[in-house]
C-alpha cells in the first residue's frame, strides 16, 4: 500500500535513511504447536533461500522459525527465520540478527516450524515459544525488551490469526525497549502474498479467525486495559482486532500511555477494529490516547464501535515544551457516549487536527473538545476539516462540518460499518489525506476521485497490495 511508503517517510523518517536499518522479523500466534513438519518433505537452504520439495501450509510466513538437523544425526542442531515468502515452497530466511544466511542444508526432513512468540506478554519478556528446541532456543537473548537505537534495527512482528488472544495483552511493561523515529517496533496483520498464503487481516469488518483479541472476565481477564501500551516511545500498529467482551470493569479497550517529552516521538495507530459492549454501567473508553508535550500522533482508518463512554478520548498533559500533534483521520465511531473527546492543561493544551471522520450513533456529543471541566482546555484544531456527526448540538469546528444521521452502512445491525455505495452523505465527501496514507481500512486505494469519510471507502481503486515490510 502506497500509506505505509507515506508513513514510513514522513512520520519515521526518510526513506533512504530507514533503509540503512537492520529489518527483524518475528512472528506472533497463539500457536504452541508446530504448523509444519518434515517426514516426506524435504528441506533445501542455500544462500539465504529455503526450499521445501512441497508446498507447506498457507499460514506459514514472514518471521516463522524452521528449526532443522544440518548434520543428518536425528537432532536438531539450527534454525532460520522467514524474512519473506517467494512461493508456498520457497523462503527467504535468516538467522536472528537479520544480516546472516542461516547454516546450508541439503535433504533434511527432521524440519519443523514454529511462531516465534505465542503472546505479546511474551514478547514484551523475550520468552520464545517454549515448543523450539533447546538447541536453538534463547536466539533473542533480552528480556525486558530490545534495544533498537544501539543495534540498528526496526523490528516488525507479524501477528497471525491462530487462536484468539483471551487475556489482556501489552508491551513495554519493563522498560527495556530503547527506540527513536527510526529504530522502532511494528506490530501488524500480515496480508500480503509474499509475507504469508492467506491473509491474517481483517477486511474491515470484525473476523475471529484472522489476528484478535478478545478479553473476558471469565475468560481470564483480569486488567482495565485490553490491549496497552506503556514507555515504548515509537510505535506503529497496524491491521488489530480488540475486543473487550465485558462491560463491568471500567478502563480502556486500548490505551497508550506514558508517551515521554523527547522531541520526535511518534505513535502511528492504523486500519484496527476497537469494539467494546454497550450498557453496563461503567466507563470504558475505546482508544485512549494519554501523552506529554511532544509526541507526534497519527491515528487513521480505524472502525470503533459499541463503547460506554468515548470512541477515542485524546487526554494529554503538556508541560510547556513544544507541542505535539495528532493527527486524527478517517476514523469512524459507531454507538459511544461521546465519538471524540479532546483535553489538555489549560492554556496550553495539544494541537489535535480532525479531518475525514465519520461519528455516528453518539448519545451525548459527537465531537467534544471542552475538555472534562473550566480547568482544563483542549480544542480541536482550526486545521480540522470534513468530519461528519450525528449529534445535532455539536458546535462545528473547522471546514466543511456536517450534521448527519443518515449515513448508510454496508449492514448497521451485523456491525459492518464499512461504508455502504448507496451513501449520499459521506461517499465522495470528504478531503485527500494522501500526504499520509492513500488506502481505506480494507487496503484498497482511495482514488476515485474523491475521498469517502470515514475508515472504508464504498468505491475504491481494486486491490493491488505490495509488500508490508519494505525494509
Amino acid at each position: 500500500m502506497l500509506s505505509i511508503m507515506f508513513l514510513m517517510a514522513c512520520a519515521f523518517g526518510s526513506l533512504n535513511t530507514a533503509f540503512a536499518q537492520t529489518a527483524i522479523y518475528r512472528s506472533l500466534g497463539n500457536t504452541v504447536a508446530a504448523l509444519a513438519t518434515g517426514g516426506a518433505n524435504p528441506l533445501n537452504i542455500a544462500a539465504g533461500v529455503a526450499t521445501f520439495t512441497s508446498a507447506v501450509p498457507t499460514n506459514v510466513g514472514i518471521g516463522d522459525v524452521i528449526q532443522f538437523d544440518s548434520d543428518h544425526n536425528g537432532t536438531i542442531d539450527s534454525y532460520a527465520i522467514i524474512q519473506s515468502r517467494l512461493s508456498s515452497q520457497v523462503f527467504g530466511v535468516k538467522i536472528a540478527d537479520g544480516l546472516t544466511n542461516p547454516t546450508a542444508e541439503i535433504g533434511d526432513t527432521h524440519w519443523s516450524i514454529f511462531r516465534a512468540y505465542t503472546s505479546i506478554n511474551n514478547l514484551d519478556q523475550g520468552s520464545e515459544n517454549p515448543s523450539l528446541d533447546p538447541a536453538i532456543a534463547d536466539f533473542d537473548t533480552w528480556t525486558t525488551g530490545r534495544d533498537m537505537v544501539v543495534n540498528n534495527e526496526i523490528w516488525h512482528i507479524a501477528c497471525y490469526g491462530d487462536a484468539t488472544l483471551t487475556t489482556s495483552q501489552a508491551v513495554g511493561n519493563y522498560g527495556g525497549w530503547n527506540t527513536d523515529a527510526t529504530h522502532y517496533l511494528h506490530l501488524y496483520t500480515p496480508f500480503s502474498t509474499s509475507e504469508v498464503g492467506i491473509t491474517q487481516r481483517h477486511s474491515g469488518v470484525w473476523d475471529p479467525t484472522k489476528f484478535n483479541i478478545n478479553v473476558n472476565t471469565t475468560l481470564g481477564g483480569t486488567d482495565d486495559q485490553t490491549f496497552s501500551i506503556n514507555g515504548i516511545f515509537n510505535i506503529w500498529v497496524e491491521g488489530f482486532q480488540i475486543f473487550r467482551n465485558e462491560n463491568t470493569l471500567a478502563g480502556d479497550v486500548v490505551y497508550f500511555a506514558n508517551l515521554n517529552s523527547t522531541p520526535g516521538v511518534v505513535l502511528n495507530f492504523n486500519n484496527n477494529i476497537i469494539r467494546g459492549l454497550t450498557g453496563g454501567g461503567v466507563t470504558i473508553h475505546g482508544l485512549s490516547v494519554r501523552t506529554n508535550e511532544n509526541a507526534s500522533m497519527t491515528i487513521w482508518n480505524n472502525i470503533i464501535y459499541n463503547i460506554t463512554s468515548r470512541g477515542i478520548t485524546e487526554d494529554s498533559f503538556k508541560g510547556g515544551g513544544i507541542a505535539g500533534v495528532t493527527f486524527l483521520l478517517n476514523n469512524t465511531v459507531v454507538n459511544a457516549d461521546i465519538g471524540m473527546w479532546v483535553r489538555g492543561v489549560a492554556g496550553n493544551g495539544r494541537n489535535v487536527v480532525a479531518r475525514n471522520n465519520l461519528v455516528q450513533g453518539a448519545v451525548t456529543w459527537g465531537f467534544d473538545g471542552s475538555g472534562a471541566a473550566p480547568a482544563f482546555g483542549g480544542s480541536f484544531s482550526g486545521a480540522s476539516s470534513y468530519n461528519i456527526s450525528n449529534h445535532v448540538t455539536d458546535t462545528p469546528f473547522g471546514v466543511g462540518f456536517v450534521t448527519s444521521s443518515a449515513v448508510v452502512f454496508v449492514n448497521a445491525a451485523g456491525s459492518d460499518y464499512r461504508l455502504s455505495p448507496t451513501d449520499a452523505v459521506a461517499k465522495d465527501a470528504g478531503t485527500s489525506q494522501s500526504g499520509y496514507f492513500t488506502d481505506d481500512i480494507e487496503g484498497y486505494t482511495r482514488g476515485d476521485g474523491s475521498w469517502d469519510i470515514g475508515a472504508d471507502e464504498a468505491d475504491p481503486v481494486p486491490k493491488a497490495p505490495t509488500v508490508v515490510s519494505v525494509f
